[in-house]
């Protein structure tokens, strides 16, 4: 009986780690709305490229761009037309590298 009671211990133990991980996945991975909040900048302003969805009809309603935020007038900023407003961003998450493996 004890053996039972310590393994469902580490089996409690595992969920929990399992939905705190969880958690934090679903936290990174959620679009953001911009009147949450905007990226964060570098000391000249700009952020990493980020993905958003902006508000343009009908053609690029729910379309994600690849774009980088500048603090200040300028707003978000693409190599192609954004063409309403941003709604929503999420930070690129880049793949982990297995260990060892090449880039």
């Amino acid at each position: 009986m004890q053996i039972l009671i310590r393994e469902n211990e580490k089996l409690k133990a595992e969920l929990a780690k399992t939905e705190a991980e969880n958690k934090r996945l679903k936290e990174v991975n959620r679009w953001i709305p911009v009147s949450e909040r905007l990226p964060e900048v570098d000391k000249d302003g700009i952020s990493p490229c980020v993905l958003i969805v902006d508000s343009g009809r009908p053609r690029n309603w729910g379309k994600a761009t690849y774009v980088n935020y500048r603090r200040g007038n300028n707003g978000f900023w693409a190599s192609e037309a954004i063409t309403g407003e941003p709604t929503h961003w999420k930070p690129i998450v880049l793949p982990v590298l297995a260990k060892g493996a090449k880039e």
